[in-house]
């Protein structure tokens, strides 16, 4: 009997969906193809287990929809989480202190991964090899180009052990299973940005929306004015501006916060921003959104996972705006504290315009850059 066939009636004898390098271990080429998605600054990690020194292993990562621009890296098994988020404040690091950006990304690269890649492929995919010094697990990261700002998407993913086709994006997957999506620390579906922005006389409100949420997900937001005499409000509207939450001041503070469990797939809600009190009254705030982030009402959560907020509209000023069917609705709130103008209805409540800028919704990015 043949090597070939050997492995082959060997492998027969194997549970379907244990991870398995025996056929790369005998020279026989092992490709897996999946399939998975990317929000701004997250990381999913896979885990290769039982690689075997020599082996080498190849990734094709390309994205399939949104903006994404994928960036693919190997890393030992010990590699911990959150180093998607140090990566990303390293690069605008770089460009506050006047540093070229790009030459960041290769020393971090270099300094915490055993190898990487980010435009080898045909455009903007990744394409790595890498050949195993020392037997053992190792760990497969996929994210989004530090060199670009908050892309988003879908991407297909081909991981292959001793086949070099892999690097061409057209392999064949051969039914293996090599890398092994560790959901928990990929933080699906969890995510949590910090904004930064300013109220005044002449921009009355900034609107938020929101990346696509299912039925299930939570919505939370807390804003606090860092500055000035201003007191801010927050309200949750669909895409057609139909109000699904709101949230006053609190107990006389320059605090809000708001909560929404979400009842039915939904794309382009709204989280609009903007004072309680019109007039001259003005200044900045910091405002938390979470999905699925419950530590986001206590204001002291860690930005990172999964959540893009990353398009803004504003007023500009107040006569700008026109009144909508909105402007005479009352959105009823259980157990907000009421002081002077809050009454469950946010004042002048004007229609967003029908122009809007892409931002940053990086991690601690302010949204007056």
């Amino acid at each position: 009997m043949n090597l070939r066939a050997l492995a082959l009636l060997i492998l027969v004898c194997i549970p379907p969906g244990i991870p398995c390098g025996l056929c790369a271990s005998l020279d026989i080429p092992a490709v897996e193809e999946l399939n998975e998605a990317l929000g701004p600054e997250q990381a999913v990690r896979y885990t290769l287990f039982g690689l075997q020194e020599g082996q080498t292993v190849y990734v094709y990562a390309e994205g399939i929809s949104g903006n994404l621009d994928p960036y693919a890296a190997v890393a030992p098994p010990d590699t911990p989480p959150g180093l998607r988020a140090r990566f990303g404040e390293e690069v605008r690091q770089a460009i506050d202190d006047g540093r070229d950006p790009l030459q960041v990304i290769p020393a971090f690269s270099d300094r915490y991964f055993l190898a990487w890649d980010d435009d080898s492929g045909e455009g903007y995919d990744a394409a790595l090899a890498y050949t195993i010094p020392d037997a053992g697990d190792y760990l497969l990261v996929i994210t989004n180009s530090p060199a670009k700002s908050a892309t988003f998407g879908e991407y297909r993913l081909l991981v292959g052990i001793d086949a070099p086709q892999v690097l061409s994006g057209d392999a064949e997957p051969t039914g293996d299973r090599i890398a092994v999506l560790d959901r928990e620390a990929s933080q699906f579906r969890v995510g949590v940005r910090e904004l930064h922005a300013n109220l005044s006389r002449d921009q009355e409100s900034w609107v938020y929306v929101l990346q696509p949420v299912e039925a299930g997900d939570t919505v939370y937001a807390y804003i606090e004015a860092t500055s000035g005499d201003l007191i801010p409000a927050l309200v949750l509207t669909d895409y057609g501006n139909k109000p699904l939450a709101a949230g006053g001041p609190e107990n006389q503070t320059s605090v809000a916060r708001l909560q929404y469990a979400v009842r039915e797939q939904s794309r382009n809600d709204r989280l609009n921003v903007r004072k309680l009190i019109n007039g001259n009254s003005s200044g900045e705030y910091r405002l938390l959104v979470g999905l699925n982030a419950p530590e986001v009402l206590s204001g002291a959560a860690d930005p990172g996972g999964r959540l893009s907020c990353g398009t803004r509209s504003s007023s500009g000023s107040a006569s700008s705006w026109t009144r909508s069917p909105m402007s005479t609705r009352k959105v009823k709130i259980s157990g907000w504290s009421a002081i002077s103008g809050w009454n469950g209805r946010i004042p002048n409540w004007r229609s967003a315009p029908t122009s809007a800028t892409a931002i940053s919704s990086s991690t601690g990015a302010s949204m007056d850059s």
